[in-house]
């Protein structure tokens, strides 16, 4: 009887307990859209949720649209890398209240604005990563390089994106080719990997392309 009473007061504590974590780990699905100013949806765009405590790094997809599990706070919202230096959002989660959802994120793109790129002859195709597949790690990798004057890359260093992509946005920036340069001094420019999971684009979307952006979808079926 005693080891009857023991095991109903484990299991009593064991259900508080798993009572207590699931209370601590609600959280708000919340979902948007980013686009710019000429309402064109961005995709692969990493976005940045911090609250103090934690930092959340989630991409959109190739329509622009974007989903994150988040706990209750208060959040600072930034965009990762080159796309928008200015642009900064604020949003609150509670457990017991009316959230956000459904919100349109709306910026001024600033990668565009360096001028006098020299122009691409010829591109690689980045190879999404196994690993990267596996977990579903996506968003933009952007790869600074360095040209010399025959239009071949020195040296290519991934400055943002996640962790598991950078390697396979350097192996392949280091294979594009550019225009010559009559000068004999190195030139600089800059080339985003955008990696998508496997998913469908819709028609009806306007989506963002550049020659200097270049989408790596991701295919389910190789595994």
């Amino acid at each position: 009887m005693k080891k009857l009473a023991i095991s109903l007061s484990v299991l009593l504590f064991a259900s508080v307990a798993f009572s207590q974590q699931f209370v601590r780990e609600f959280r708000h699905d919340f979902r948007g859209i980013v686009k710019d100013n000429n309402s064109t949806v961005y995709p692969g765009l990493n976005l940045r949720f911090n609250d103090g405590k934690r930092d959340q790094l989630i991409a959109s997809d190739i329509n622009g649209a974007f989903a994150v599990g988040l706990v209750p706070g208060k959040y600072r919202v930034t965009m990762d890398g080159m796309r928008s230096e200015s642009f900064i959002a604020f949003i609150e989660i509670q457990e017991n209240g009316l959230n956000p959802n459904d919100v349109e994120f709306t910026f001024d793109p600033t990668i565009d604005a360096s001028a006098n790129w020299p122009e691409i002859l010829s591109s690689a195709n980045a190879v999404y990563p196994p690993a990267a597949r596996a977990v579903r790690a996506n968003g933009e990798v952007i790869v600074a390089v360095t040209i010399d004057n025959q239009g071949k890359v020195t040296s290519a260093k991934a400055e943002s994106g996640h962790a598991l992509l950078r390697a396979a946005g350097v192996q392949a920036a280091r294979q594009f080719v550019f225009e010559t340069s009559e000068g004999a001094e190195d030139r600089n420019a800059k080339v985003a990997f955008v990696f998508l999971a496997e998913t469908t684009a819709k028609d009806s979307v306007k989506r963002y392309t550049h020659p200097y952006r270049f989408e790596v979808i991701s295919d389910s079926r190789i595994m």
